[in-house]
């Protein structure tokens, strides 16, 4: 984890990469440390959310990661081309493991990233991603076991960074949103 986390700061080199580098490294932390396993969707969600509200324009995606010839579903966030994914290194039980994807560099060998972000496999989405990618963000909250627990994370977030945000209000402004489809997979 440190070393990541090293790497991540390495990279700071204005006030809209800090802010990425600092809420990026939170949600790994909180990944790693809590093993929150298969959680790309909310992860992924919360950081779009979060750097939208503090004035960093980003893409909440969806679609699949090849990985050498095996393919699975996958939410991550895209900023100004570059992929951020900090979920991948705590897939659903059974799932392939992944260093974490920082500006789309592989956080182990501080190389561009070889997984295959948007391409489709022949079969495309498997459910829940198929229909998580076709409903907004806030049908996506309530189907929660903890329903809305979406916009408390994001507000939790940046109260973490110090910005104070208020779940209710992003509940509001981003309930209508949909994720970006990467490649033809519904």
């Amino acid at each position: 984890m440190e070393s990541w986390l090293a790497i991540i700061n390495r990279n700071i080199q204005n006030k809209n990469d800090e802010i990425i580098s600092q809420l990026y490294s939170e949600l790994l932390q909180f990944i790693v440390e809590t093993e929150y396993k298969g959680g790309c969707h909310d992860t992924s969600a919360v950081l779009h959310v979060v750097l939208n509200e503090l004035g960093i324009k980003n893409s909440l995606c969806i679609g699949e990661v090849k990985t050498g010839e095996k393919y699975f579903d996958h939410s991550w966030i895209e900023i100004d081309g570059k992929i951020y994914d900090a979920a991948i290194c705590m897939p659903l039980d059974g799932g392939l493991w992944h260093p974490p994807v920082f500006a789309s560099i592989d956080l182990d060998s501080e190389t561009k990233t070889e997984l295959g972000y948007g391409i489709p496999s022949p079969v495309g989405l498997d459910e829940p991603a198929r229909s998580i990618a076709q409903i907004n963000l806030g049908n996506y909250a309530l189907q929660d076991p903890m329903p809305n627990r979406l916009w408390f994370m994001a507000e939790q977030f940046a109260s973490e960074l110090g910005y104070e945000l208020d779940a209710e209000e992003l509940k509001q402004k981003y309930a209508s949103k949909l994720r970006v489809l990467r490649g033809d997979s519904l």
